[in-house]
């Protein structure tokens, strides 16, 4: 279309994250001549926010992805902005754009491949649609749906990813399913405790409550 009308263009991959949407934003500034919008700038301090409130989920999590090319580029790419740990990429087929994808492999095929590789990789957070749900569950990890279909998540179909907000709730949502699913250290009991069971909480005695006249 460039070479048919001289008319230029610019190209974004994706508008997940604060990289993404910084390019986006400085090239509508620049085109329109006009600084950007105040909301705009809220937005992007909110996302910012975000980011440090969830580094301690987000930080080294070790991150499957499945999905076709174009989406896995953008949420591998936005992963590991935030700190993820790609250990395993299953695309559903061959693209260029899989150059971009900052992961040592890319495996091209299905969700069994995800899950096999996702458990010899010791995957934290599965991250693909609905149909990766029994393998999440087999795995014992939460899983992010994203993608098509969502046919297990209501209302699925009409969240947005896209743009400062997108990232920002994309982080929330990790960062609950990672605490959701987190396994508190059992409590330490000294071998020096001396009294009643340290296993068993204290027990009020059988009349407590009870007014004796």
């Amino acid at each position: 279309m460039q070479a048919r009308s001289g008319v230029p263009d610019f190209r974004f991959d994706h508008l997940l994250g604060l990289d993404a949407c910084d390019a986006f934003t400085v090239t509508l500034a620049e085109i329109s001549g006009q600084p950007v919008p105040p909301a705009i700038e809220r937005q992007r301090a909110q996302l910012q926010d975000a980011m440090v409130d969830t580094h301690f989920m987000t930080g080294s999590l070790r991150i499957g992805l499945a999905a076709d090319p174009d989406l896995l580029v953008a949420l591998g790419q936005f992963l590991a902005g935030v700190g993820g740990e790609i250990v395993t990429a299953v695309a559903s087929t061959r693209a260029e754009v899989l150059a971009d994808l900052p992961a040592a492999c890319v495996c091209i095929g299905d969700l069994e491949d995800l899950e096999c590789a996702a458990r010899a990789q010791r995957a934290q957070i599965i991250v693909a649609n609905s149909h990766a749900a029994p393998s999440a569950q087999r795995l014992q990890v939460p899983l992010l749906r994203a993608g098509f279909p969502l046919y297990d998540w209501v209302g699925g179909y009409a969240r947005t990813w896209a743009g400062y907000r997108g990232a920002r709730q994309a982080l929330f949502d990790i960062a609950n399913l990672f605490l959701g699913s987190h396994h508190d250290i059992p409590v330490h009991r000294s071998i020096y405790r001396v009294g009643d069971d340290g296993d068993a909480p204290p027990r009020a005695p059988s009349d407590a409550g009870l007014v004796h006249h």
